[in-house]
């Protein structure tokens, strides 16, 4: 595998690291009233009255998490066990 290969998906895990620490950031500061009641108005949270509508809410994130996990594994399981083609090194 070349090395701009390998380059650009280190780039593409660097960023998606880097939302998904955003995303637990905005997470963990909102539970401040004044910053939660700014997210809910510009809508990066949604009220939850119940805790059913919690619950429906948080199995339907984990549902999607599932899925993206089953498509994002088997490719990685394959790049993974990928043998080199040109190993020219000697031991």
């Amino acid at each position: 595998m070349s090395t701009q290969h390998t380059r650009i998906i280190e780039k593409t895990v660097l960023v998606l690291g880097l939302i998904a620490g955003l995303w637990a950031v905005v997470v963990l500061v909102g539970g401040t009233p004044l910053i939660r009641h700014f997210m809910v108005v510009i809508g990066i949270l949604k009220p939850l009255p119940t805790e059913v509508d919690y619950y429906t809410h948080i199995k339907g994130i984990e549902y999607l998490i599932c899925v993206v996990f089953f498509v994002v594994f088997p490719l990685f399981f394959r790049y993974v066990n990928k043998e080199k083609k040109d190993a020219d090194f000697q031991l």
